[in-house]
């Protein structure tokens, strides 16, 4: 979750993990009161030093999803100590079922944030940010197909070694003792096929905090012109997507001669409130 106001001035990050909550009740609530979620020994380990290297907040939950106790977190967090607490404040706040329910919404008036209702997804400076995202994580794919090309000679060496070793066997030995011996050579051998690394926490973190931290202010500053909140016409950053697209093809044609590609995508759940960390939550 990211938040910047209509100077453009950007606010702490806030990205939710998906980690699974303690299957004890006084654990899980613990967890969450103290820890975000994680456990203490994550949370002393990796999270919290995470947290104060990026300036953000890290959470996490069951599905990895935004909901109505983060939304109050949230609030609490941006809002509960600001200088004037008894100055209405306004928020644009999505139209998700997460941000409006009754808990967020009495929070929001007990602190007097009013809270303005706008379409999901209608920022204009998503896909400015949602490029920036797609950049760091196609170079990653970069690094590791580059990594995994650099040692294709030596894994063509061990199959000709193998080749090698089946035929000699198969020449010297009787069938039956040959094929036996054949498959034990099979077995020894690893093709090592390549293998996607997913980012880790710290990863993801680091992308979210970098791509969020170069979004220029003039970009989010048009972004409130468009709905009309500024009385000016400022526009909206432009991203070339020539260049990336380029790069896309060039990583999905790499990944299809690794048979990684199938060229299907599938978002049937694109959107999921997360009713159970809700009622555990609250």
């Amino acid at each position: 979750m990211l938040l910047a106001d209509w100077e453009g001035t950007k606010l702490p990050t806030f990205p939710v993990f998906k980690i699974a909550p303690s299957k004890i009740k006084e654990k899980r609530v613990e967890n969450y009161t103290l820890c975000h979620g994680f456990s203490p020994t994550m949370w002393d380990r990796e999270i919290r030093p995470l947290q104060e290297r990026h300036d953000c907040q890290i959470y996490s939950n069951q599905r990895a999803w935004w909901n109505s106790y983060l939304s109050v977190i949230f609030f609490k967090f941006h809002f509960a100590n600001r200088p004037n607490p008894g100055e209405n404040i306004l928020l644009i706040w999505d139209d998700f079922s997460g941000h409006w329910t009754a808990n967020v919404e009495e929070y929001a008036a007990s602190i007097n944030v009013v809270l303005l209702k706008v379409p999901p997804r209608y920022i204009s400076w998503n896909k400015p940010l949602k490029s920036r995202f797609r950049a760091l994580w196609i170079d990653r794919l970069g690094i590791q197909l580059r990594e995994y090309r650099a040692g294709e000679k030596m894994r063509q060496q061990n199959r000709e070694k193998l080749q090698s070793e089946i035929a000699r066997v198969r020449k010297e030995l009787i069938q039956e003792k040959a094929d036996s011996e054949a498959e034990r050579l099979w077995k020894k051998y690893k093709d090592e096929p390549f293998t996607l690394k997913p980012p880790s926490q710290a990863d993801i973190t680091e992308w979210v905090s970098t791509s969020w931290d170069n979004l220029s202010q003039q970009t989010i500053i048009s972004s409130f012109a468009k709905i009309n909140i500024l009385g000016d016409t400022r526009t909206t950053e432009e991203v070339s997507s020539i260049e990336m697209e380029q790069v896309e093809r060039s990583i999905v044609e790499k990944l299809e001669s690794c048979n990684l590609a199938d060229g299907h995508v599938d978002s049937d759940d694109d959107i999921e409130a997360d009713d159970d960390f809700d009622s555990d939550s609250e």
